[in-house]
């Protein structure tokens, strides 16, 4: 039994030993087994890079063809500087124009106190420019008139009331809506009747008359619209008005006096709608005694004027108006007819209802 079982140990043994020396002889036979040759080519295309040469600032001339071929490891045409990535992407500065400064400061800074701007331009502002601006106007009027005139010589009063017809025109230059000058002309012609009124005869006769006057305005305009506006003016120019003269001892004929005026007033405009306006205006002249004509001669001339109405305006800049003007005159007129200095006085008062036609342009 004991010669049994040590045989057996000795064969586990025998087996055990014999199974390690046959592990041990395959792991040497794949150490000395050559590289597969796929890995052995591959190996063999590898290139290994030199940095350039600091002198020459090119690749050492010890690279061969053979050794330059890409691989799929590196980049063709890959080598020392060509590496490199320009990251500075400012173009180069090709104006030679000052920068830039703006005038608004942009947000301000936490803790500070913004600045004040001012609400609306400066009037020391050098220029000013208005859509539209400058326009020319033409105009024309019909104008039925009211005239009440009495004539007083010697203590004596002489009444006599008449209704022309007054035709005018006009032509106005808006520079802008602040400054507007032009030029009016109206005519108009008066007559009398014979009769005797003792120890005076007065005989029919008919006199014409024309006034002209240069105007000019400086308007004050709304902020809400150029069309609201509140004008001063100036106007210069010849005022003609009726008299009685003399011709004879006892022969009073119709004569006229012209007198160059100078005029100060004031002008209102206020649209209402899109088509209407109201306008209105009042002023003072005053005749400084040139420009007579005849033996008689203005010595004082002062008349009050005003005038209202509705502007109706079509589309291209036409428009239809209609106006009551209103005139009051106090005037003294003396000369030497003949033998006798004559004195006149005259106060008179005209109510005329006008309608008229302008178109502008451009």
């Amino acid at each position: 039994m004991r010669t049994a079982t040590a045989l057996s140990i000795h064969i586990a043994l025998a087996f055990c030993l014999s199974l390690g020396l046959g592990l041990t002889a395959a792991h040497a036979q794949d150490a000395a087994a050559p590289v597969p040759k796929k890995k052995a080519a591959r190996k063999a295309n590898k290139v290994k890079f030199n940095p350039p040469d600091a002198e020459a600032g090119k690749v050492p001339n010890s690279m061969t063809k053979a050794t330059t071929t890409p691989t799929l490891d590196e980049p063709a045409g890959a080598s020392g500087e060509s590496l490199k990535f320009n990251t500075d992407t400012t173009p180069p500065a090709t104006d030679n124009r000052p920068t830039m400064k703006f005038a608004d400061p942009g947000a301000t800074p936490l803790g500070q106190k913004a600045p004040n701007f001012a609400e609306a331009i400066p009037d020391e502002e050098p220029y000013k420019a208005y859509i539209g601006y400058p326009k020319n106007r033409f105009g024309a009027s019909l104008e039925l008139m009211n005239l009440s005139s009495q004539w007083n010589y010697n203590g004596r009063s002489y009444n006599f009331p008449a209704s022309p017809i007054a035709y005018g025109v006009n032509y106005g230059f808006f520079i802008s809506p602040i400054w507007q000058m032009g030029l009016e002309y109206s005519h108009y012609s008066m007559s009398i009747d014979a009769k005797n009124i003792t120890p005076n005869r007065f005989h029919a006769s008919t006199k014409s008359y024309d006034e002209y006057y240069f105007k000019t305005q400086y308007c004050v305009v709304s902020h809400s619209s150029f069309y609201r506006q509140f004008c001063p003016g100036l106007d210069i120019g010849k005022d003609s008005y009726p008299i009685l003269t003399f011709q004879g001892q006892n022969d009073l004929y119709l004569g006229q006096v012209n007198d160059i005026i100078i005029g100060l007033n004031l002008n209102w405009q206020i649209p209402f709608g899109d088509r209407w306006g109201f306008k209105a205006k009042a002023g003072y002249n005053y005749g400084t005694g040139m420009g007579n004509s005849g033996a008689l001669t203005s010595k004082s001339n002062n008349s009050i004027v005003g005038s209202a109405g509705l502007e109706y305006s079509f589309p291209r800049l036409h428009s239809i108006y209609g106006a009551v003007d209103y005139k009051n005159r106090s005037a003294k007129i003396k000369g030497k007819v003949g033998i006798n200095e004559d004195t006149w006085t005259t106060n008179s008062s005209l109510i005329g209802f006008k309608a008229g036609y302008n178109y502008t342009f451009p």
